[in-house]
């Protein structure tokens, strides 16, 4: 073996003896047994258990394939729970916490700030579980340690650059399904609008057929009784079209003012009545403007008393409140007269 040979095969062995020593370094010492963070078969979760580490423990469970159950009771935001499901399919340990940084982490999983638990079949003890200390310092990764490991690692989801705690929330409310209305035209069969300050407003459509509606006032006094009046049949097409997906911006069962509130006269109230003969119904009032409020004073500079862009609205008998917007829900505050039309032939 000419000299050239043995140099060339010198350096490729150095070279592989470099390259293990630097990846031993990092990598040696990982247990791939406890970087098993994702649950890949998320169609085959029962129910997920979500302690945070103020105590609380909100539980999720599968009720059907699209649906999913709140601490047993109201239905669980599709949304929401696609995100958590996905993030717990394909959660990846990055890589294992340097010496430096290892003392301060190892601190967080003392209380930790949740612990996660997969259960699969209804069993009784979980198939998976984990626990989540906190972020790293550049916000790009989180700390999670599988249960019965030895060490926490950095884990992160592929594509996402951000930490993965706020995906694991433990307050109910800020799991319930914020969706109002999801009704296509065809399936409403009357829609009552009633404006407690402005009666000869308020209306009731009702829908026979495919092409056949009535309108008619709630107050007798405001009808119309021009021989050339017509209903506006493009019109009512298009509001009974305005039913589908609907949502609050967010439920507001803790606002502060709820007993003076309910002691007011409402802005509308909102009933809609399905084929099957499911009623759903808000009691809408004006939000008195706030901090929050976008708008504080109108086009002449005077103070604005309400909100103009959303409305606080009761619903399930009083049950809940929540807050909606009228760029989402101002086309269902239609008047009586909208849908008259007098015939010019």
């Amino acid at each position: 073996m000419n000299r050239i040979k043995i140099y060339a095969l010198l350096l490729l062995l150095m070279a592989a003896l470099a390259f293990y020593l630097l990846a031993g370094r990092n990598w040696g010492t990982v247990n791939r047994s406890e970087t098993g963070f994702a649950f890949e078969d998320t169609a085959a979760i029962s129910k997920i258990i979500i302690t945070d580490n103020e105590k609380r423990t909100l539980s999720l469970t599968r009720k059907d394939a699209a649906t999913w159950l709140v601490n047993n009771g109201f239905k669980a935001r599709p949304d929401a729970m696609n995100t958590l499901l996905g993030t717990i399919k394909q959660v990846r340990m990055d890589k294992p916490i340097s010496n430096a940084a290892y003392a301060n982490v190892a601190e967080m999983f003392k209380n930790p700030l949740k612990t996660v638990q997969i259960y699969t079949d209804n069993a009784n003890q979980p198939a998976h579980e984990y626990y989540i200390g906190g972020i790293t310092s550049d916000k790009k990764g989180t700390y999670m340690q599988v249960k019965g490991s030895s060490k926490p690692y950095v884990v992160v989801l592929p594509g996402l650059e951000g930490n993965l705690v706020s995906r694991y929330f433990t307050i109910a409310q800020e799991w319930r399904d914020r969706l109002m209305f999801n009704l296509h035209y065809a399936q409403i069969a009357a829609v009552k609008v009633e404006y407690p300050g402005h009666p000869e407003n308020s209306f009731l459509l009702t829908a026979a057929a495919k092409d056949s509606f009535t309108v008619e006032p709630l107050l007798a006094s405001a009808k119309i009784t021009n021989p050339k009046a017509m209903l506006n049949k493009p019109l009512i097409m298009s509001y009974l079209n305005s039913f589908k997906d609907l949502y609050a911006e967010a439920y507001e069962n803790g606002y502060p003012r709820t007993d003076s509130l309910m002691k007011t006269q409402p802005f509308c109230l909102l009933s809609v009545t399905d084929k099957q003969g499911n009623t759903k119904q808000m009691e809408i009032h004006y939000l008195p403007v706030n901090q929050r409020s976008k708008k504080q004073v109108d086009e002449k500079g005077n103070t604005l008393l309400v909100d103009v862009d959303r409305y606080l609205a009761f619903i399930n008998q009083r049950n809940d409140l929540v807050m909606i917007q009228q760029y989402v829900f101002g086309k269902l505050f239609r008047r009586y007269h909208d849908f008259v039309v007098i015939s010019k032939l």
